[in-house]
């Protein structure tokens, strides 16, 4: 695996897959160039409050929409599937694309006070968003 600069292991995988226990682990691949091209991860939090993470691991398919793209598919998982009142993810503080990213899919920065309502013990190497379930839930926003 890859990410920016940093080579990832078999280990490094394991050890992701184990920090919490995820509710669905998706492989993703690009059906057109029958390629894998990354992961996304969606987790329990707490009661109600769901994370994802996403990973765009072959670089050759970075800035071309794929991570949005999996945000907006983990976003109807997370709120239509699994019935998340809120779901909240962290973002590397080198990683402004990615913050971007959440941003323009309605993302808001989370507070000290946000996490700590959500019992997240906060890495001080990662921001934190946040979206609130929308009263009405369509998989079209």
């Amino acid at each position: 695996l890859l990410s920016g600069s940093e080579r990832y292991t078999k280990e490094h995988l394991e050890s992701y897959l184990q920090q919490n226990e995820a509710l669905l682990f998706l492989a993703c691949y690009h059906k057109a160039e029958n390629q894998y091209i990354g992961n996304l991860r969606i987790y329990k939090l707490s009661s109600g409050v769901l994370s994802f993470g996403r990973l765009i691991g072959d670089p050759n398919f970075r800035g071309r929409g794929f991570g949005a793209k999996l945000a907006h598919f983990a976003m109807c998982l997370c709120f239509g599937w699994f019935d998340a009142q809120v779901i909240v993810v962290g973002n590397h503080k080198m990683n402004q694309n990615s913050a971007r990213s959440k941003l323009r899919a309605g993302f808001e920065r989370a507070t000290a006070a946000h996490l700590k309502l959500w019992g997240v013990a906060p890495n001080p190497e990662y921001e934190y968003y946040y979206l609130n379930r929308p009263r009405v839930w369509s998989s079209e926003d």
